[in-house]
């Protein structure tokens, strides 16, 4: 639970108010898998960070938070990676799945 505590000078209470969340229309399972086809045939003009974005959604829709160790400074590859798919730590699965459709959607 995301809140935003306010004081109030005059009483002295916190009051407690929920932020909104955004909320994706979530994807079949179907439609997640067309995505990551269509994914393999984006234009070549898709950049590194966009490829990154989306590997990080693709990693945390089929495996969830990123477990692994942060790689080393000699491996800036698969740094790149990991800190692409731990960015995403604490999303769910269904809205990882939403936003990876959405990505590869905006890239076409």
């Amino acid at each position: 639970l995301v809140a935003l505590l306010l004081h109030s000078r005059s009483t002295r209470l916190l009051t407690v108010l929920p932020l909104p969340r955004l909320s994706y229309k979530m994807v079949s399972v179907e439609e997640f898998e067309a995505a990551a086809k269509e994914a393999l045939t984006l234009p070549s003009s898709v950049g590194n960070d966009d490829k990154l974005v989306l590997y990080g959604f693709f990693k945390q829709s089929k495996e969830g938070d990123c477990t692994t160790d942060q790689p080393g400074f000699f491996d800036p590859k698969g740094k790149a990676k990991w800190a692409a798919w731990n960015a995403n730590k604490g999303m769910d699965k269904e809205t990882a799945m939403a936003k990876y459709v959405e990505k590869v959607n905006a890239l076409k």
